[in-house]
This record gives C-alpha cells, structure tokens and sequence, in this order.
C-alpha cells in the first residue's frame, strides 16, 4: 500500500516520460486525492528534444491529453502537466487504481508508454467498540456498562443497538461520545427462563453525516443479579384428622393419629418458572410441580412444629424462606390399668370391694375414658356386666356374691378415641380350714370345696419329699418333675 509513486515510459534514445504522484485521503468521505505531475526524463546527444501526443489516464479516466500534432521541446525535468485526480475507495475503505501514460518522441507518432498499478492506503472505515473498565454484565446495575468506542474520524457519529435471545434493543442514536453508559435492561431476563446467564451482539454502526459506513460488533453477556429469584406468594398448614372421627371432631392435632397439609403457591421472575417446592421444619421434604399440596405422615411426637417453604425456580435460584404456620401436636397413648383389686367385706363375706385405678391421655382435655367392670363364677364362661366404677377409691359393689363361689373379675377401660385397656384379678371363696364338697369328692382347704378335686387356698410348706405319679404308677419328685418340664 502507498501513498505515492512513479510511472516511466519505455525509452526512445535515451530519452522517456515520467509521471510522479502523491495522495492525500478524506476518511470521512472515503476519498484519496492523487496529485500528478507528468515530466520529460532521460538523456541523449541534444539536451532537449521535441515531443508530443501526450495521454495521462488515472483510475481509467483520462486527466490530460494533446493530439500528435501538439509538439514542444522537452528537456530532462521539463514539467508537461500536472493535476489532481479524487478516487473514491471501496466500502470498506480499500482501493487501487492503475496509471498509464504515453507520449511520441522524435515523431508524432505515440513510441513510448508506460502503466503501473497501485493499492492505495486502506481508509478505516467503521469505528470498533469494547467494553470499559469497571463495566458489569450483570442486568439492572445503574451505569453499569460502559462502551468505548475508537472512532476514525472526529466526525463519525454511532448508533448501537443489541440482540438478546429475540429481543432487539437500542443504547444510543448517532452519539457523538466515545463512551457510553449503559443499563442493561432487566427485560432481557426474559430471554433466559432456564439459566442465570446469556449471551448477545452488541452492533455498532458508523454514520459519516448520513449515511452509513460500516459495522462492528461485540458479544454481550447478561447476568442475572442475586435478587432474581422466585417468590412464595402464599404458604399455609391445615390439620388432617381423617384417620379418627372423634379426633377430627377435636380440631386437635394428636400424635398418632394427625396429619398437616402443607399448600404454597410461588411464582417464577422474569420468565423463570417455579419447579419444586421444599419443606423444612415440621416435615422435611421436596416436591417437584409448579405448586406445593403436601400431606405428610402422622405425627410421631407432640410439641409445637413449624413449618417453612422455599420455591426453586427453572433457574435453579432458591426463593426466600416463607413460613407457612405453626401447630401444636398434642401427646396421646392408649389407657393403661395401674391397679385392680378385689376383696370380700370383712363385714358382710357377700359383699365384694374393689379398687381400681388407670391412667389415659387428656389430649387437651379433650379426651374422655369408661371403666366397665365385669364379674362372672370362675367356673362359667359368660360375663355379667356390673357397671362403670370410680377410680382409685374402694368401691363396695351392690351386688351379693355367694361365699361358697370364687368369682373372676375384669375391667376394661375404653377412651373416647376408642382404645382400651384391660385387666382380670381372681377371688375365692370365704375363708375356712377344711370343707367336704357335699355329695362329691371334692376337699377344699383354706376356702369352700367347689369341684371335685382338691382345691388350696392356704400357703402350704411341705417338709419332706413330694412325688409326682404318672398314669403307670411311677413316681418322680416334684423337683425333678419341675425340672423335666422347664428344663436343668
């Protein structure tokens, strides 16, 4: 590439022509300005000869020419023409161009010629931006982005705009400034539901006056700042008693038995939308969906629960923590008997006295238990129901036993929940040394003979050895006999 240069003819006895030129350049109008000068060279026997018929032709227009008849007398250095030529370059400010000259020396015709060609220094065109110092990708910082822009010519001015995704957006129309401030808009999120960061073009066109004269571009990255992040609109916790009736009738929550159920609603930002919701607290788990309506397990332990809800987002950016309520769960356990206890009167043998005793969850004072007592002859299978009975007082029962008649006795404690508890105690006969069963077999010591057998109610205390006899009449000790049935 040049600036200037030389073009010679071919020579006629020593003698030729020679054009010599230089260039200016416009880079606002995209032009280069050759200036010329055609002249007489060489040596010879004369100092001078005579010349005509000359022809200048410059990028293919011709910038000076005389007929063959035109003669002058040409000395070495003698200045033929001169002039200046303007070339417009190419768009993108390149250029070349030929030069050819010719001349008749010693005859009118044309004898000698020359041409050349030659690639003009490269106008800049479009002027390049980049990011400044201190810049931020990041979407909605105030000021955050500044563009530098390297102008060729003082008076270019620049419009640039961007592409993000299919968004389409402009900084700036024809700013005469070489640094732009800039706030990414934070609308471009939209373009990325799915990630926290993006990439675009940022384009940059040069306007000489009106009319443009080339592009650059840069690559755009958006962040998306911190604060975008999904939001839990709405977040509550609602008893579950289906499991029990009576207990859903309380509006308790009661270990055991109740179940909470957790609902939120969330939205996405700019874009994203809600994938999973977490719980913490009370329960600990994560459900994918773009709303939450959980129904956990039943509570296994009683005292207050909270219960939190965070919502992730096709971002995988986790809301703020939203707390969906508080709830107390109340113990509960099934009844238990502590005590059962029955005896004859010592005043009246007919007349049995019983204590009971149990214990039940209140649940809140919600709860509720009946204590039934039942009786029947030790040697029958039906039960009599006597009735509910107070708790842990001696109750003397309205009913007459029969002194000669054991009698069992059993108590069931039923809750309002429906679970009980029960428990069985045993009582003899009234007391007495040593009784015959009339018209039988039967021999009763400590107590009135009921059966055919030998029946005690008396703590015995055996001195000597005691024989156990089998059907074949052999017999064993009581001790080994024990020991064969639970072993050494």
């Amino acid at each position: 590439m040049a600036l200037s240069g030389t073009v010679n003819s071919n020579g006629y006895d020593g003698r030729y022509i020679q054009l010599t030129w230089s260039a200016t350049q416009s880079v606002a109008n995209n032009t280069s300005t050759i200036k010329w000068s055609l002249k007489g060279a060489g040596t010879g026997q004369a100092g001078w000869y005579m010349a005509g018929g000359f022809k200048v032709v410059i990028a293919g227009d011709t910038v000076y020419s005389k007929s063959t008849d035109y003669r002058i007398k040409l000395y070495n250095g003698t200045e033929v023409a001169s002039g200046s030529k303007t070339i417009s370059h190419n768009s993108d400010g390149s250029k070349s161009f030929s030069i050819s000259i010719q001349a008749g020396i010693y005859t009118y015709a044309v004898n000698c010629t020359g041409s050349q060609s030659f690639t003009l220094n490269t106008i800049p065109r479009a002027s390049s931006i980049s990011w400044g110092s201190g810049t931020s990708s990041t979407a909605g910082v105030t000021d955050g982005t500044n563009i530098n822009i390297s102008r060729a010519s003082s008076s270019f001015t620049h419009t640039i705009t961007y592409q993000f995704g299919n968004a389409k957006g402009t900084v700036c129309t024809k700013t005469t400034a070489t640094n732009v401030k800039w706030t990414i808009p934070m609308s471009l999120l939209n373009q990325i539901p799915n990630a926290t960061s993006g990439t675009g073009t940022m384009t940059c066109t040069t306007y000489s006056g009106n009319t443009a004269i080339g592009t650059s571009t840069l690559k755009l990255t958006v962040n998306a700042p911190a604060s975008v992040k999904p939001t839990v609109t709405s977040a509550s916790v609602a008893i579950d008693n289906s499991a029990n009736s009576v207990i859903a009738g309380w509006g308790l929550y009661v270990v055991g038995y109740s179940k909470a159920k957790i609902t939120a609603a969330a939205s996405g930002s700019y874009g994203s939308s809600v994938s999973s919701f977490t719980i913490s607290g009370g329960y600990s788990t994560t459900q994918s969906g773009s709303s939450l309506s959980y129904t956990g397990g039943k509570f296994t332990s009683s005292g207050s629960k909270t219960f939190n809800v965070v919502a992730k987002d096709s971002r995988g950016r986790s809301s703020d923590t939203k707390a969906a309520g508080t709830i107390t769960v109340y113990a509960y356990s099934n009844p238990t008997i502590s005590t059962l206890s029955v005896h004859r009167s010592s005043s009246d043998a007919k007349k049995m006295v019983v204590k009971a005793n149990w214990n039940f969850a209140s649940v809140n004072g919600k709860n509720s238990v009946t204590a039934t007592l039942y009786y029947k002859l030790s040697t029958s299978s039906g039960w009599t129901t006597y009735g509910t009975i107070a708790k842990n007082t001696d109750v003397t029962l309205t009913t007459d036993f029969a002194e000669e008649h054991s009698y069992n006795f059993r108590l069931i404690v039923i809750d309002a929940v429906g679970n009980s508890a029960q428990d069985e105690t045993f009582i003899s006969t009234v007391d007495v040394l040593l009784d015959f069963k009339a018209g039988g077999k039967g021999l009763g010591i400590g107590k009135i003979a009921e059966t055919n057998s030998m029946e005690v109610a008396l703590d015995a205390k055996f001195m000597g050895t005691v024989y156990i006899y089998d059907d074949n009449g052999n017999a064993m000790t009581l001790a080994n006999y024990i020991k064969s049935i639970v072993g050494t």
